[in-house]
């Protein structure tokens, strides 16, 4: 079976082949791909003796889902956490991939397509719930006795929230493009919102926690859907 390599950067190449693209890390002096053994592409010696930690070898290869997602253009926009859904089926998991080094690919596309589903529906589950937390906080600074008035930098800060689940100045300065005391005026107005926790005391290098998205973050991690807000 022929197979072909796309660099990646310095010492990462991707091999493709017909069964399975594969992923290359550095091994000695040169590089090798990490291959299933369904692949007659032939993993190095090197590689066998690594791939001894399975877990080792799992996890790289749900790691290189999203890689191959996202240079395929097939998530363009996001890629959606389908290696929390196999991680948590880890049966399953196996099971396909021992179908499918038994040519028995269908069972494998099968299993890797519910898989895909699945964590599609577990995205757009969080994105709502991410968006409802977001409500919340605006209707928390809007209730609380230092409303800001529209545009302020506080507001800003909540859309970048999202992205930013432990927040500084520096970060909340960059991320909503505001002067650095509007920043920090922001931010003690959503930590006065009861938004914002502060994890420090110290005035140096403070780092202040969004109230809720942590745990949004952890459930999702662990491939539990949201839970439901009356």
């Amino acid at each position: 079976m022929s197979a072909q390599t796309v660099g990646l950067g310095p010492q990462r190449s991707v091999t493709r082949c017909r069964a399975v693209d594969h992923i290359a890390e550095p091994c000695g002096g040169g590089a090798f791909s990490l291959r299933w053994r369904g692949c007659s592409c032939g993993p190095s010696r090197s590689h066998r003796r690594r791939s001894k930690d399975s877990g080792w070898a799992h996890a790289s290869w749900r790691a290189l889902v999203q890689v191959i997602l996202r240079r395929r253009g097939l998530a363009p926009h996001f890629v959606p956490p389908v290696s929390i859904i196999l991680a948590a089926a880890r049966t399953r998991y196996i099971d396909g991939l021992t179908a499918f080094r038994g040519a028995d690919v269908a069972l494998w596309v099968e299993r890797f397509v519910s898989a895909s589903a699945r964590a599609a529906r577990l995205a757009s589950a969080y994105v709502d719930a991410v968006r409802q937390l977001q409500a919340r906080w605006r209707a928390q600074l809007s209730e609380s006795g230092t409303a800001p008035r529209a545009g302020a930098e506080a507001w800003a800060i909540i859309g970048a929230l999202p992205a930013h689940p432990v927040i500084t100045g520096p970060t909340a300065t960059v991320a909503t493009g505001r002067v650095k005391t509007a920043a920090y005026a922001g931010i003690e107005q959503l930590v006065l919102a009861g938004v914002l926790l502060p994890l420090k005391t110290s005035k140096r290098n403070r780092s202040w926690e969004a109230v809720g998205l942590l745990n949004l973050v952890e459930r999702l991690d662990s491939g539990e859907m949201p839970e439901a807000r009356g």
